[in-house]
């Protein structure tokens, strides 16, 4: 009997938001990571990833949470998760 835990594969998160905004790319929107980071004026209205309408350049949807839109939109199957980011 095989009692080892299924081994999910790990996904870049460029990878993940190439995948959400080819999705959104059909709505003329666009997934947009913060540059800058914490550090930027702009991440408390933001967040590190947030939605804007490609055509008009207005922002959507504020703090989204890459995995769970990617998995509400399913570009990311069961046996797929989001890499822990490195330290280096």
């Amino acid at each position: 009997m095989n009692t080892t835990s299924p081994t999910k594969i790990p996904l870049s998160e460029r990878a993940i938001v190439q995948r959400i905004n080819r999705r959104l790319a059909k709505q003329q929107e666009k997934l947009l990571r913060l540059r800058g980071g914490r550090d930027s004026r702009w991440w408390n209205e933001l967040g590190n990833h947030y939605v804007v309408d490609a055509d008009d350049a207005i922002v959507i949807r504020t703090h989204v949470d890459i995995e769970a839109l990617a998995k509400e939109f399913g570009v990311v199957r069961d046996y797929e998760c989001l890499a822990e980011a490195s330290a280096t």
